[in-house]
């Protein structure tokens, strides 16, 4: 992937959780937790390089009310943050 030689910052704004997840966090895209199909089954090299990406692992921020948050749960602690907000707009409406 060309952006793990890149030496450098970057803003990435999207509400895409998989790309999140894959890209700024570094997951595997073959390592589908919530997908049933996905057997786990992977070559060692694979595993190895999930290890060299976890090294250079990217910073999850919230934009909210115009202030950054860092979450060090990254995005599941923002999934989790997300269904918590759902659910009081459900419990109000």
């Amino acid at each position: 992937m060309a952006l793990r030689g890149y030496d450098g910052a970057l803003l990435i704004v999207t509400h895409d959780r998989f790309f999140m997840r894959c890209v700024v966090e570094g997951e595997n895209p073959h390592r589908r937790p919530w997908d049933p199909d996905a057997d786990g089954d992977e070559e060692e090299s694979e595993d190895s390089e999930d290890e060299a990406v976890d090294k250079q692992k990217g910073v999850v921020y919230r934009l909210s009310k115009g202030q950054f948050t860092k979450l060090d749960g990254g995005m599941r602690q923002y999934e989790e943050m997300a269904a918590k907000a759902s659910e009081r707009m459900v419990k109000v409406g």
